[in-house]
C-alpha cells in the first residue's frame, strides 16, 4: 500500500469565554443595548428577511415577558438569545457569543490576524491529514477543514491531488470536516471539472443581488490537473458548512457517490458582526441554489447515496467503487483483480465466525501450503517461503485471506470432503492445489 501521511498534532481551541473564565456580569443598560444590536444585525444581514422578522418578534415577545430581565451574565444572555432565535428556525450557523477578544477582531480585522491564521494553517498542514493509495489503485484523501487560500495552502492541495492523480477511483473523506474557507472549497472542487462549469447561483442579502457561481479549473491553481475518475465522498453527522458544500457539489454536479451519514445541514455563508459590550454575532447573509437540484442542503443536510455509519463508510465506499468497476469490465484478469480487492475489503470490515469443526476440516497439507488450527483460528504455513506463517482472516465460511497478496477458498468434493483449495492472488492469478494424502 502506497501512502503519503501527514501527521497533525492535537490542537485544543479554548475560547476566551470558555468555562475556565469567570462569568462576566451584565447590567440592565448593557443587556438592553445588546438585544437591540441583535435586532439590527438580523434586519441588516440575515439571509432570509421574513425569517429575520419572525426571529426578532420572538425575541421581543420574550423581552416583554421579562425572560431576559433576570439574566445576570453576558454568556447566559448570548446563550438565551441564540436559543430563542433558533427556536423560530434552527439555523446552526446563526449564533451569538460574548467574546471580547473576538469582538475586537470583528471591529478591527488586521493583517496580524491573517498572519496568525496562516501560521495556524501551516502548522496543521492546511488540515490535510492523510493521502494514500488503497488496494486496487483507489486513492484516498482526508482533510478536516478548508484553510484560507494562499500560495502555501494551494501547494499542499495540489501535492495531495497530484499524489492520487493516477488512481482508478478516488475517496474524498470529509467526515468531521467542519467547514472553513468557501473559496478553498471551490478551488478544491475545481480539480474535478474540466474547463468551466456553472454550478450554483447565490443570493447576497447585503447587496440584494444574485450571482452566478462558476467552477473553473484554473491551471495556475490546479497545474492543469483534472481528476476524472469515479468518485466517492465520505460524510458524517459532524460534516458541516463548506464540508457539506463540497460533498453536495460533487454529488450533484460531478456524479460522486456520497457514502456515510446525513450531514449537519448548514448551507449559508456567515458574517461576523460586532454588537458592542464584547458580544459578537455570526449571521448568515449568503445562500446558494444548486443549478441541478434548485435548492441547497440547509436544514436537511446532504443525503448519502449509500447510507451507513461513519465508521464503516470507508469500507462501504471501497465496496461500492469496486462493485461498479467489476460490473463495467469484461476482461477476465481485471475481473479477478477486482474480485480479490472486494474480498480484501470485506476481510477488513466484516467479522465472520467459522465453527471450530469447520476450521478443523481445512487443516492439512495442500502442496506447499499447510493449514493448522491454533487457538480457534486458522493459520497458513507456506513452505516455499521459508515457512512463512500467517493467521488467516475469514471472509466467508470457506474463503479466507492469507495475507495482503493472497486468498484461499476451500473446495469440497461430491462426498463433502475438503479435497482441494483454490488460491487467488491480487494480480488476478489463480491456482488450484490438491490436498496431500
Amino acid at each position: 500500500m502506497r501512502r503519503l501521511t501527514f501527521v497533525v498534532g492535537l490542537v485544543v481551541l479554548v475560547s476566551t469565554a470558555g468555562a475556565a473564565q469567570k462569568p462576566t456580569p451584565i447590567d440592565t443598560a448593557a443587556r438592553s443595548a445588546v438585544i437591540d444590536s441583535v435586532g439590527k444585525a438580523l434586519a441588516t444581514y440575515y439571509v432570509f428577511p421574513d425569517t429575520a422578522a419572525r426571529m426578532w418578534r420572538r425575541v421581543q415577545e420574550r423581552r416583554r415577558a421579562g425572560a431576559y430581565d433576570t439574566i445576570a451574565t453576558s454568556g447566559a444572555l448570548a446563550h438565551a438569545l441564540t436559543r430563542d432565535l433558533r427556536s423560530v428556525y434552527n439555523d446552526r450557523h446563526l449564533r451569538f457569543v460574548h467574546d471580547p477578544a473576538e469582538a475586537q477582531r470583528a471591529a478591527d480585522t488586521t493583517r496580524r490576524e491573517a498572519a496568525n491564521t496562516a501560521a495556524r494553517d501551516r502548522t496543521l498542514n492546511h488540515f490535510f491529514e492523510k493521502v494514500e493509495i488503497l488496494p486496487a489503485n483507489i486513492g484516498y484523501v482526508r482533510f478536516t477543514q478548508f484553510a484560507d487560500t494562499s500560495a502555501e495552502s494551494r501547494k499542499t492541495v495540489r501535492a495531495a491531488m497530484q499524489f492520487v492523480a493516477h488512481t482508478e477511483a478516488l475517496i474524498v473523506d470529509v467526515r468531521g470536516n467542519r467547514g472553513g474557507s468557501a473559496a478553498m472549497s471551490s478551488e478544491l472542487a475545481s480539480y474535478f471539472v474540466a474547463g468551466r462549469a456553472h454550478w450554483s447561483d447565490s443570493y447576497n442579502r447585503l447587496t440584494d443581488t444574485w450571482t452566478e457561481n462558476w467552477l473553473e479549473n484554473r491551471p495556475e491553481i490546479t497545474g492543469g490537473l483534472t481528476l476524472g475518475m469515479p468518485l466517492a465522498v465520505l460524510t458524517s453527522s459532524e460534516t458541516f458548512s463548506a464540508g457539506e458544500g463540497l460533498a453536495y457539489t460533487l454529488q450533484n454536479n460531478r456524479g460522486a457517490a456520497v457514502v456515510g451519514e446525513p450531514t449537519a445541514g448548514g448551507a449559508h455563508v456567515l458574517r461576523r458582526v460586532g454588537l458592542g459590550h464584547g458580544f459578537v454575532g455570526y449571521v448568515p447573509y449568503i445562500r446558494g441554489v444548486n443549478v441541478v437540484t434548485k435548492t441547497d442542503w440547509e436544514g436537511t443536510g446532504v443525503t448519502p447515496t449509500l447510507r451507513t455509519d461513519a465508521a464503516s463508510a470507508v469500507f462501504k465506499a471501497q465496496e461500492l467503487l469496486l462493485t461498479k468497476r467489476l460490473a463495467a469490465t469484461t476482461d477476465t484478469t481485471e475481473q479477478r483483480r477486482t474480485t480479490w480487492a472486494l474480498n480484501h475489503v470485506r476481510a477488513a470490515s466484516v467479522a465472520v465466525v467459522v465453527p471450530r469443526a469447520t476450521l478443523a476440516s481445512y487443516a492439512g497439507r495442500f502442496e506447499e501450503f499447510t493449514f493448522e488450527v491454533r487457538s480457534g483460528a486458522l493459520y497458513c504455513i507456506n513452505t516455499s517461503r521459508r515457512n512463512k506463517t500467517d493467521r488467516m482472516k475469514p471472509i466467508t465460511s470457506t474463503l479466507f485471506e492469507i495475507d495482503g497478496e493472497s486468498h484461499v477458498e476451500f473446495l469440497r468434493d461430491e462426498k463433502g470432503a475438503v479435497s482441494r483449495a483454490r488460491l487467488f492472488w491480487n494480480d488476478g492469478w489463480t491456482d488450484v492445489v490438491a490436498r496431500s494424502k
